[in-house]
């Protein structure tokens, strides 16, 4: 009989920084190779078959709730960002050039929020420096 599968929780990939469906989708596929290579003579217990389910469920729970949050941070990122249209700021580019100006709109792309200064210099919200 192979081994229980168990779930230590979100964040323990061996990637850096694995995404929730990423893990998931890791999770299922164990958990489905477990299910189709294990001992019919022995299969594996409820209890420890059951807790597997448990985690699964906590899983999706908390990937709902974490996809959730990113959500609600990016639309206070934008509510932001919304209030610095015509105003001047300082802040650096992401490839680190310290850049001014007045900012003509805000933007999303690539789930980032950018500030797209007057001359279409584009500035996240995370690197502005200084608003006047």
């Amino acid at each position: 009989m192979l081994n229980a599968v168990t779930f230590a929780g979100p964040g323990t990939a061996s990637a850096p920084r694995a995404s929730a469906t990423e893990t998931r989708d890791q999770f299922i596929r164990l958990l489905v190779a477990e299910l189709t290579s294990q001992d019919p003579l022995d299969p594996v217990e409820n209890g420890d078959f059951m807790q597997q389910i448990v985690a699964m469920q906590n899983l999706e729970q908390t990937s709902a709730l974490t996809d959730g949050l990113r959500a609600f941070e990016r639309f206070q990122q934008m509510a932001s960002g919304s209030a610095m249209i015509g105003r001047q700021i300082s802040g650096l580019t992401a490839d680190g050039q310290s850049v001014s100006g007045t900012v003509a709109s805000v933007t999303l792309q690539n789930g980032d929020v950018l500030a797209t200064l007057a001359d279409g210099t584009r500035v996240p919200l995370g690197s502005v420096t200084e608003i006047r």
